[in-house]
């Protein structure tokens, strides 16, 4: 049972999440809206702006998905577990949302354009459902190990690998680089006060703007440094460090510190601004996650994973930004899709238009209408409860 300030608490999340989902639903009338108004173009007219383009993907880099290790360039995975009540009632709930991505190029008859995926909502097919027990993981093991045998490479996860694989999916704590985040506030929170002029947080973004490993990197990293030893001193009243330390460690620590400050950036308008800060914030929750999957130890339970893939030669749709790319690797790649700063909507689909339309239109109602009556509810009880109502 909840006490009243239980009650209070839950009510305010309802209202929050029930807005929220009258928001999304909002906002997916509006892609039906330009789904309908816009034609897929083909690659090679795509301008800068809001762009809808169907091609085949394609790219050297790829990802192994954890459940059907199959190659991919992105891969969604649902972890959930068994709970069972005081009553003995039990259901399944979800315990991880998993998400990766490489960038990846889009491929038509008259050319092709970069990808990045971060932060777009996927349409993808699912695959069947996968069950592990942890009770039964070593026997499970040993007979997925002697039917492999040889041809390993391309078997599904056994059991054991699945329960290593859940340990690090649960232990990721994603550094989500929304507005409104509240990590992403309290960082924010943290850089005004030792660093009110910003500049903390400019060099942290001209870190991330560099490829990893090179000399501009290296060079910016330093410049973050100094910056934060400078910031650092100045609010303690002390004076900076006379030099920064090369030591690896503190190299490694900067590194992390520099992905913490740019990922807490609110929203950049420029674009290289932007992709510096979701390259920050996924470099920040993948060490974030190895370094807390190395505390964790191997989940035990029943668990059911479910998986989404987007794969190599297959047509997929997408709406979405087009961009200059900060960082073409040759004369054919100066553009790139990704999520906008002005306009959001990106979408990555492997149905054909009129397959997402219809599906779109299916949502979007259940959303506006289910976000507005969990919001108007919960607003009430809140009321109800503080006697206003």
């Amino acid at each position: 049972m909840f006490n009243g300030e239980g009650v209070l608490g839950l009510a305010l999340l309802g209202v929050g999440a029930g807005i929220y989902t009258f928001a999304r639903g909002l906002s997916t009338y509006r892609l039906i809206r330009f789904i309908n108004d816009t034609r897929t173009i083909p690659i090679r007219s795509v301008a800068m702006g809001l762009v809808r383009v169907r091609g085949q993907a394609g790219g050297e880099q790829t990802l192994l998905s954890p459940i059907a290790h199959t190659a991919c360039y992105i891969f969604k995975v649902i972890v959930e577990e068994w709970h069972t009540d005081l009553r003995g009632e039990g259901k399944w709930k979800q315990t991880a949302l998993d998400i990766q991505s490489v960038p990846f190029e889009l491929t038509d008859d008259s050319g092709r354009v970069r990808v990045d995926a971060t932060g777009a909502e996927f349409d993808l097919p699912w695959g069947p459902p996968r069950e592990v027990d942890s009770r039964a993981a070593r026997a499970s093991s040993e007979s997925n190990t002697q039917a492999a045998g040889a041809s390993a490479v391309n078997a599904t996860a056994t059991d054991t690998e699945l329960l290593q694989y859940i340990a690090q999916a649960q232990a990721r704590r994603p550094l989500w680089i929304a507005d409104d985040d509240p990590r992403a506030r309290r960082v924010r929170v943290v850089l005004e006060h030792h660093d009110p002029g910003g500049r903390m947080l400019r060099a942290a973004l001209e870190v991330w703007k560099q490829p990893e490993s090179s000399a501009e990197f290296q060079a910016r990293l330093n410049q973050f440094a100094e910056a934060y030893a400078r910031a650092l001193a100045t609010s303690k009243g002390g004076r900076p460090p006379a030099a920064v330390s090369k030591d690896q460690a503190h190299q490694d620590l900067m590194t992390l510190m520099a992905a913490l400050a740019a990922a807490s950036a609110r929203p950049q308008m420029d674009s290289g601004d932007e992709q510096a800060r979701h390259a920050a914030g996924a470099y920040a929750s993948q060490h974030l996650a190895e370094g807390a999957a190395r505390e964790t130890s191997t989940p035990t339970g029943l668990y059911r994973l479910v998986e989404s893939c987007l794969l190599p030669g297959v047509q997929y749709d997408i709406t979405g930004t087009c961009a200059e790319n900060p960082q073409p690797r040759h004369e054919n790649d100066r553009n790139i899709i990704l999520k906008g700063t002005n306009d959001p909507t990106f979408l990555i689909s492997s149905r054909s238009q009129k397959e997402v339309e219809l599906e779109l239109r299916k949502k979007a109602p259940r959303m506006v209408l289910g976000g507005a009556a969990l919001a108007i509810a919960c607003l009430a009880i809140f009321l109800w409860r503080l006697g206003l109502l």
